[in-house]
C-alpha cells in the first residue's frame, strides 16, 4: 500500500502526499464520531442538542464535507464522553 501511495500520491512529506494524509485523517475522525455516536445510540439531533452543535454540523462533520473549528469538534467530542489526541511534529 505504501508503495502505491508513493508512486501515485507522491512521497512522505511532498505537499501531495501531505494533503492525502490530512484527508485521510479527517474522514476517519468522522467515521470514528458516528461510530461513537451510533454506538451510544444517540441520533445527530441528540448530539446536536448534547453538544450546542447544530445537526447540520454533526451531519458534515460525519460525512467529512466540512472543515470544522476545533471549538465545535472538541465539544462534540466532550458530549460523547469520548477524547480526542493531537500529535504535532516539526521536520
Amino acid at each position: 500500500f505504501e508503495e502505491l501511495l508513493d508512486k501515485y500520491i507522491g512521497l512522505p512529506g511532498s505537499p501531495k502526499r501531505n494533503a492525502f494524509d490530512q484527508k485521510s485523517r479527517l474522514f476517519i475522525l468522522g467515521i470514528q464520531i458516528m461510530q461513537i455516536r451510533q454506538d451510544q445510540s444517540l441520533t445527530k439531533k441528540q448530539l446536536a442538542k448534547m453538544s450546542g452543535v447544530s445537526k447540520s454540523m454533526i451531519s458534515k462533520i460525519e460525512n467529512n464535507l466540512r472543515k470544522v473549528r476545533l471549538g465545535k469538534l472538541l465539544k462534540v467530542v466532550r458530549a460523547l464522553n469520548a477524547k480526542l489526541f493531537f500529535r504535532v511534529e516539526v521536520d
